[in-house]
């Protein structure tokens, strides 16, 4: 039986899309075929594990991709890229009403947390949240999920957990949790896996 649900945050309960933060940079003197780079994807990473601050994400995606616009303008640009994803928002509000436990297990930066407490009531139903710029680790990194294990006092075997991305869900398999591979597009797939462990009853 499921006693407790781990969800991931963007494109579950969120959608984004990054691509709107790169058109808005290269309006301002960024090189696409460098904000969609490996060497992007590198400073994100350092971002999302909390190695570097928001005034260093600022200069070195500058100094990378050739933006020329402020600090303050890179910094709207990329918040502005979610979305509600209102099937998944109307299940997690479910089971607060009903009484399971809900935490959130999200790799993130500190603009992003910012901007969605300011624009979203999302974050309000959970018990407990860990971001991976807090925790300096991410998914799929095994370290990250047992944090969550120990402060959130799951038993993977009666916990489900929801995430967009293969390679987070191959993580929580490994570690026993129950999980269902989410696609924002598909909803209803992850209606009936989540009726059949129980968590949707109507």
């Amino acid at each position: 039986m499921i006693e407790k649900v781990l969800f991931d945050l963007g494109n579950v309960l969120l959608r984004f899309d990054f691509d709107r933060t790169y058109q808005a940079m290269a309006q301002h003197g960024a090189q696409l075929s460098i904000l969609k780079s490996d060497a992007m994807d590198a400073l994100k990473l350092q971002y999302e594990t909390g190695l570097i601050s928001n005034e260093l994400m600022y200069q070195r995606a500058a100094e990378l991709s050739g933006y020329t616009g402020s600090q303050d303008l890179f910094e709207r640009s990329w918040e502005d890229i979610f979305e509600e994803n209102t099937p998944m928002i109307t299940f997690l509000r479910d089971l607060q009403t009903r009484g399971i436990p809900r935490y959130l297990l999200s790799n993130s930066n500190d603009l992003h947390v910012r901007h969605i407490e300011k624009a979203y009531d999302v974050l309000k139903p959970f018990d407990d949240v860990i971001f991976s710029h807090h925790a300096k680790a991410m998914k799929p990194d095994e370290s990250i999920f047992k944090k969550a294990i120990t402060q959130f006092d799951l038993d993977p075997s009666k916990t489900a957990y929801i995430d967009d991305m293969a390679v987070n869900i191959a993580t929580g398999r490994r570690l026993g949790f129950q999980c269902i591979h989410y696609n924002p597009d598909a909803h209803n797939v992850a209606e009936t896996e989540l009726r059949a462990l129980g968590l949707i009853t109507a």
